[in-house]
């Protein structure tokens, strides 16, 4: 699928770095988010687009790294990390600092809301009438000797 003077993405032909992420969002005003995602990594990875544009790819690797936290995409998010460095290395480092800080920043907010989302519904399963439907002895015997009462909360942060 080699084409000259175009950036192939799947099944998607891209001149320049703007319609890639022209495309990305409108992938996601549909609901489809990891295609989206698709798009970007493409375009971060392709080398025709080694020549940094700061109004160009600060956008795309902000917009990238959003979807990955979202989607609990951290493989995802170092792979598209590593790229942007290659291309700020030489050039702009500030904007990779700004760009990591940023992602730090955002997977801590979505930490935070689904550590609140886990305790919520910690509060949710107290209100159950029936008490012997959500444990078992097994779950009880585990509790004890762990000395966790829920894993509700890890299981809701993973």
């Amino acid at each position: 699928y080699y084409i000259t003077n175009n950036l192939r993405v799947g099944w998607c032909i891209f001149r320049t770095l703007k319609n890639a992420l022209k495309r990305a969002k409108e992938f996601i005003e549909v609901n489809k988010k990891n295609d989206a995602l698709d798009t970007l990594h493409e375009v971060l990875r392709m080398r025709r687009h080694r020549q940094y544009q700061h109004d160009l790819h600060e956008p795309i690797i902000t917009l990238y790294l959003s979807l990955c936290v979202e989607l609990k995409k951290g493989h995802a998010a170092k792979e598209g990390l590593y790229q942007y460095k290659i291309l700020t290395q030489n050039t702009d480092i500030n904007s990779l600092e700004k760009v990591i800080r940023r992602f730090v920043q955002t997977a801590e907010n979505r930490a935070e809301e689904a550590s609140k989302e886990a305790k919520s519904s910690k509060g949710d399963m107290a209100n159950v009438d029936d008490l012997d439907m959500l444990y078992t002895p097994e779950s009880l015997m585990l509790a004890t000797v762990s000395g966790e009462d829920d894993r509700t909360e890890l299981i809701e942060l993973s």
